[in-house]
């Protein structure tokens, strides 16, 4: 594995862990529920970093299908009107998703990490580096969104 990313190697492991740990305790009805009116609910922002995981995988190889991806992709919102995976489906998604990235990533040769690649990133590291950063820092931001979601429902936390 190349230098440069073994950061974010273990920060995808981190975030694994993290979202593994947010899923314990929670129900499917509770993963429905809204903190506020506005608020996506827990099972959104579960299936949209796992359809985030997927989306990402096109740059690392061929693109993975994900099967709800239309439920939970960029910039859509919570539907309550749709029917939502369980969350043992999602977490069955995510953990598929999770070996295939880490393989990849740790089969990929150094200058892959350099390549540019076809989006454009807040922080103007349009390479294959900077998606996989990007990709940690968004799951972070959303696995933190679980966290406090849990806190709501009187769950335990994620970090003691």
């Amino acid at each position: 594995m190349h230098e440069s990313i073994i950061a974010a190697h273990g920060l995808i492991k981190v975030a694994d862990y993290l979202f593994t740990k947010s899923l314990d305790g929670m129900t499917d009805e509770l993963a429905l529920r809204r903190v506020s009116p506005d608020a996506n609910p827990f099972i959104w922002i579960a299936g949209h970093i796992t359809s985030s995981r997927y989306a990402f995988s096109r740059y690392f190889g061929d693109e993975v299908a994900f099967s709800h991806r239309d439920l939970f992709k960029r910039g859509s919102s919570f539907d309550e009107s749709a029917t939502y995976p369980t969350l043992a489906d999602i977490k069955n998604d995510w953990d598929n998703i999770t070996q295939i990235l880490l393989l990849r990533i740790e089969n990929l040769n150094a200058d892959a990490f350099s390549q540019a690649i076809p989006i454009e990133f807040p922080h103007q590291d349009n390479t294959l580096r900077g998606a996989l950063y990007f990709m940690c820092y968004h799951e972070s931001h959303h696995i933190g969104q679980l966290s406090y979601i849990r806190k709501f429902f009187n769950l335990e936390g994620l970090v003691r």
